[in-house]
């Protein structure tokens, strides 16, 4: 069964039906705060590209570029940086790292039991040795 909506509403009444369903869509759409938070977000970011690529012509590619040669110049501390006194997180590769060793820790354990299987008794004397020392002298020195 076909209705044709045209057999009972004019043409003006479906334009004012299709405003006001459009006006409460929208009032909808902007009570919620997060989604107008988005929307504005949204267009701040668009219109701000727009701007920037006035001043910078092909600044996308240029950030690409430097990015690139940014992260070149990078050191380990920059990228295994542990969250502590000054970082209030971990870099996103230490938390990589330290993901991948708590997934391969059955790797590691094997690989300590090798190591130490493979150890003498006289190697394990003399790092029992060097252990007690190094502690005896941070001791007197005032390390703990």
């Amino acid at each position: 069964m076909n209705i044709n909506i045209m057999d009972y509403l004019s043409n003006e009444e479906i334009k004012e039906i299709c405003k006001e369903e459009l006006r409460d869509k929208i009032r909808k759409l902007f009570s919620n705060e997060k989604e107008t938070t988005r929307i504005i977000t949204n267009l701040s970011y668009y219109e701000l590209w727009k701007e920037i690529e006035k001043e910078v012509p092909n600044c996308k590619e240029l950030i690409k570029e430097k990015t690139k040669e940014k992260l070149n110049e990078i050191s380990s501390y920059d990228v295994l940086r542990k969250k502590g006194e000054f970082n209030s997180k971990n870099s996103v590769a230490q938390d990589i790292l330290e993901n991948c060793v708590i997934e391969n820790k059955n790797i590691i354990e094997d690989k300590v039991k090798e190591i130490l299987n493979s150890l003498s008794k006289t190697d394990i004397k003399y790092d029992i040795k060097g252990i007690i020392e190094e502690y005896i002298e941070n001791l007197f020195k005032g390390d703990e």
